[in-house]
């Protein structure tokens, strides 16, 4: 006979009580071991005992599920379990540091930075960063068609496999999405050009770099367990991301930036970025590079990073020759940006100094008058092996000179007709003639019937970019790409270059070392170009204006250019 056949009903319910005990022991210690999360049944015929009173069998049935982690994602196999949105937005360097977004779950994260970057004070990556490639996300640069975004559920696959479970459960599963997007300094969507070369170089010249990640409302699930899901609500931040510039690199070409997209939108080129000038894309391709056109006397601004402007004057001294090309030379100097300050958000670059490049060439008064397309190329090192900027100058300008001075000390400008202005140009020699009205500027003005500037451009302003040439034709000239030649200021009284004075005098709006006219005389300049018989178009010489004289009304000035 079974020996607890004799047990009372209460001993009978109190051993199937130590029975079950021992056994949920038993499995609590084999979670230890990731051996978990199975239903266990206790019946009534458990360990072979029957218990039988009255001829009924008593049965008792339970069911246990054993508690264990949440599913996670992670960039560090697993050194870091990302749970919460947070972390979903996380980016990892190669020095192994972890920045997270901020947010209610950061604790979550001990190991790991909570970002609080921003435009004037970005994360400094670390040496190893070179290119963007190097910055790691939650959207792989490389094999994702889907770039710049990803579908959560891509994520816990092939190739990627970003996920685990302490557990070691299988069979996971993932809703939501993820994407980001870079910008530049500048506000200019990068985002492409990364897509198509994860391995691009970062530039000193557009830092803060800007990455947004964005995620939206999802889950990690595995199949079993519990917890089984870790949830991810909708997010989004922003990463300032700045690095140090240590190689020597042109960022901008700044000339007077008076007259821009600040004062109307549309006068914003394709390659200028307002109050900061023309941006450096290529330095070897001349032809693509600030400025195409010259003056006696123009001078521009250099913004470098990486170098000093006293470095380039070592290495190339305070004299720079043309590399082909007859008539004109450069003298560089260092010197504060004497143009308005640009009134947008503080950047890393210092734009208040700059390498001062200085156009030497003909004028009215020069015995040789010649000139023929210029390249000049300016370095980095004093072997010339390292082309810091090159530019070529297409064209060159003289111009009738001022008249007089007031009382005032003002310069005094007078009209002349246009056959005077011809006659001017002719007189010159070297094949100086007077401008078309493309010559001097690239804007359109159908009210007096002229449309071949810049096709897109519906105003009467010029537009802040390089001239260029349809066909034969140049679209653009003088004026669009060196802005405003009208000034009431003085051009001596500028502060020099290790003056401490912060005053905003200092910023000499619309100051060249020449003035071409007066703000309060007149400042037009005849073209060529008509669209009436008896009439010429001239040009404003602050906004690239067009406006309409007869031929013998002395209602406009002489310029003239080369070839």
């Amino acid at each position: 006979m079974n020996s607890h056949t004799n047990l009372s009903f209460v001993q009978k319910i109190n051993f199937i009580k130590n029975v079950k005990t021992d056994y949920q022991s038993t499995l609590s210690a084999l979670s230890k071991w990731n051996i978990n999360r199975y239903t266990l049944s206790i019946s009534g015929a458990l360990l072979g005992l029957m218990v039988s009173t009255n001829a009924t069998a008593l049965s008792a049935t339970t069911s246990n599920v054993i508690q264990g982690s949440a599913p996670y994602l992670s960039l560090d196999n697993g050194v870091t379990k990302i749970m919460s949105e947070e972390g979903l937005l996380s980016i990892k360097l190669p020095d192994g540091s972890l920045y997270i977004a901020p947010g209610e779950n950061s604790e979550l994260y001990p190991n790991a930075k909570v970002d609080n970057s921003s435009y004037t004070n970005p994360i400094a990556l670390p040496s190893e960063v070179k290119t963007f490639a190097d910055i790691q996300t939650f959207v792989p640069l490389t094999d994702n068609t889907h770039y710049p975004s990803i579908e959560l559920s891509n994520l816990i696959g092939e190739p990627h496999n970003y996920w685990g479970d302490a557990d070691g459960d299988g069979n996971a599963s993932a809703t939501g999405k993820l994407k980001v997007k870079w910008l530049d300094a500048d506000d200019k969507d990068i985002t492409a050009e990364i897509k198509a070369n994860p391995n691009r170089l970062l530039n000193g010249c557009d830092v803060p770099y800007q990455l947004t990640m964005t995620a939206t409302n999802g889950t990690l699930s595995t199949e079993y367990g519990l917890p089984q899901t870790s949830t991810f609500n909708e997010i989004s931040h922003t990463y300032y991301l700045g690095n140090k510039a240590d190689i020597p690199t042109s960022c901008y070409a700044l000339p007077n930036n008076e007259l821009d997209g600040g004062f109307y939108p549309e006068m914003d080129g394709p390659n200028w970025i307002q109050g900061l000038g023309f941006k450096v894309h290529q330095v070897d391709r001349s032809i693509e590079n600030f400025p195409t056109t010259g003056a006696n006397g123009l001078h521009f601004f250099l913004v470098l990073v990486g170098i000093t402007p006293e470095q380039v004057i070592a290495a190339n001294g305070t004299t720079i020759r043309a590399a082909s090309g007859h008539g004109v030379t450069l003298s560089l100097s260092f010197s504060k940006v004497n143009w308005q300050p640009w009134n947008g958000r503080p950047r890393p670059i210092d734009f208040k100094k700059g390498l001062k490049i200085k156009l030497n060439g003909p004028t009215r008064d020069s015995i040789d008058k010649r000139f023929s397309p210029s390249v000049f190329n300016i370095y980095a090192d004093s072997s010339h092996t390292r082309l810091l900027y090159s530019f070529k100058i297409a064209r060159w300008y003289i111009n009738n000179p001022p008249s007089s001075v007031d009382t005032n000390g003002q310069l005094v400008y007078e009209g002349v007709t246009y056959e005077e202005a011809t006659r001017f140009c002719q007189e010159l020699g070297s094949g100086y003639r007077v401008p078309g009205a493309n010559d001097l500027t690239n804007s359109n003005d159908p009210y007096v019937g002229w449309t071949d500037g810049i096709p897109e451009l519906e105003y009467g302003f010029y537009q802040r970019r390089l001239s260029f040439k349809r066909g034969s034709r140049w679209i653009g000239g003088l004026l669009n790409e060196w802005g405003r030649f009208v000034s009431e200021y003085n051009p001596n009284d500028y502060n020099d270059y290790n003056d401490e004075d912060e005053d905003e005098d200092y910023y000499r709006r619309g100051t060249y070392d020449i003035t071409w006219a007066s703000a309060s005389g007149v400042r037009d300049l005849w073209t060529s170009s008509q669209t009436e018989p008896g009439s010429y178009l001239a040009v404003d010489t602050v906004s690239g204006a067009l406006g309409m004289y007869d031929r013998l009304d002395p209602l406009a000035l002489a310029a003239c250019v080369s070839p």
